[in-house]
């Protein structure tokens, strides 16, 4: 088992390390555009903080369906 943890930390870090690698190849140039880039977080913050009340809501809700750990059959 702790193996397994292991190997999703493991890939976790590595997807994480490939995520930023590609946002600074991606990324233009600092200084261009500065005035037309609009970020989703300036253009619609009500619809991500709904966004993010449901995935923790759902994630809530799915704890709640499974068993504890002791009550396993």
């Amino acid at each position: 088992m702790r193996t397994r943890h292991l190997q999703s930390a493991a890939l976790v870090v590595m997807l994480l390390g490939l995520g930023a690698l590609m946002a600074y190849w991606l990324a233009p140039e600092h200084g261009e555009h500065l005035h037309e880039v609009r970020t989703i977080w300036t253009s619609r913050p009500g619809d991500l903080v709904v966004l993010l009340g449901l995935i923790f809501v759902g994630a809530l809700g799915i704890r709640a369906l499974l068993p504890a750990e002791g009550e396993e059959d």
